[in-house]
């Protein structure tokens, strides 16, 4: 708990650059901590674990130099995980680092690995909640990086979730 608040905070504010080494020091162990909570099982604290999911993405977005690690952990993750509500949490931690990042363009030398990511966890899901949220974070690329969105889905606009998601892009 002292971790999310320690990220909290420190997110929520300018990071001054012994604060970001302490943070990449650590990350493993704040990585696994958010990870925790993300899979608690308990109903009663889904709030917190969506509060976790925001921290993962603003981790994500405020040490953009381990973005790319940050996400091949998440996307590990979300592969990996057999609940779906996890994965939903998953995926809103991406959303989150993509909107904070936004028009910084701060993911630029990772886009094609979390696009290609996002293409793949599209093409697969199969719950409403997990599509539309995975079609929100493909829609945040659009918008920041469209040349990466149109690389992964210009030959595919055959399939269902790809016209879905061309029909949110329209």
């Amino acid at each position: 708990m002292k971790s999310l608040d320690f990220i909290n905070s420190s997110l929520s504010q300018q990071l001054v650059p012994s604060l970001k080494q302490t943070l990449v020091k650590q990350l493993d162990t704040i990585l696994s901590t958010l990870n925790d909570i993300l899979n608690e099982s308990s109903k009663l604290l889904w709030e917190l674990r969506q509060e976790a999911a925001a921290c993962l993405g603003l981790l994500c977005t405020m040490l953009s130099y381990e973005a790319e690690r940050i996400f091949k952990w998440l996307f590990l993750r979300f592969t990996s995980c057999g609940r779906d509500e996890v994965k939903l949490l998953y995926l809103m931690a991406a959303q989150r680092a993509l909107e904070a990042a936004g028009e910084r363009k701060a993911f630029s030398h990772i886009m094609q690995l979390v696009m290609s990511n996002l293409q793949s966890i599209l093409e697969n899901v199969d719950t409403p909640e997990l599509l539309c949220q995975s079609v929100k974070c493909i829609l945040q690329v659009s918008r920041c990086y469209p040349h990466v969105f149109s690389t992964n889905f210009r030959v595919s606009v055959s399939s269902g979730p790809v016209l879905c998601v061309r029909q949110f892009y329209n």
